[in-house]
């Protein structure tokens, strides 16, 4: 899952920061089965954030099928990403 900030200047200019999402080339039974379960966690946790993203109080959710758009205020959002090793990140130019 990828996580990031997006900040926008009052220039209208975009800023985002997110954190680095790897993917294993390596064909170890070991590396094939943590990478597994990191994914199902991911998934997990992504289905909990959709879940809590309809009754956050004080901040607007964008909920789609893999990318939750959390407005914290004017200029800052929070997004949550489901990433797979297939999945080509939706993102704008990124700050890493």
């Amino acid at each position: 899952m990828r996580v990031g900030m997006v900040t926008t200047e009052e220039s209208g200019e975009q800023r985002t920061v997110h954190n680095s999402h790897y993917d294993s080339d390596s064909q170890d039974l070991n590396s094939l089965l943590g990478f597994a379960r990191n994914e199902i966690v991911d998934q997990e946790i992504f289905s909990q954030l959709i879940k809590e993203a309809a009754t956050l109080p004080t901040a607007a959710a964008s909920v789609s099928e893999r990318l939750i758009i959390i407005e914290l205020s004017k200029n800052l959002e929070l997004r949550f990403e489901l990433v797979g090793p297939y999945t080509v990140a939706i993102s704008e130019p990124d700050i890493v």
